[in-house]
């Protein structure tokens, strides 16, 4: 039994990395109670590497900035807009959030506590 549904997880996850291949890190988010919302973040892609990026949303449920080393699931629709898959604390449901984006030439690191930035490629210092 521990076999079988070793391989079903196996199998969800390969199909989850298949269908949103991209995984990106929230580090900040403000929102509002209508689900517009804005924030800043890095973007993992075997294409691009690893990016900062900037983005707005509308219309989407709340999520939260990651923590540690979480990162979320997502998958670009374009070159500019990115959906990004969340799971509601407490809620087996999933829902995808269209962010629209601007990537950056850094990425973006916690510092003591705050917002800074780093050279793509170079030591991330936290």
């Amino acid at each position: 039994m521990r076999s079988f549904l070793a391989f079903a997880f196996a199998a969800s996850m390969s199909a989850q990395t298949y269908v949103h291949p991209v995984r990106v890190q929230i580090l900040t988010n403000a929102h509002d109670s209508i689900g517009r919302g804005a924030g800043h973040g890095n973007v993992f892609d075997l294409n691009l590497g690893e990016r900062g990026f900037d983005y707005v949303f509308t219309g989407c449920r709340p999520f939260e900035p990651s923590v540690g080393d979480e990162r979320y699931s997502a998958r670009w629709k374009s070159t500019q807009r990115l959906a990004l898959v969340s799971e509601p604390i407490g809620s087996a449901e999933s829902h995808e959030c269209t962010l629209r984006t601007t990537l950056r030439d850094f990425v973006y690191v916690e510092k003591n506590g705050k917002l800074s930035t780093a050279p793509i490629g170079g030591a991330h210092a936290k």
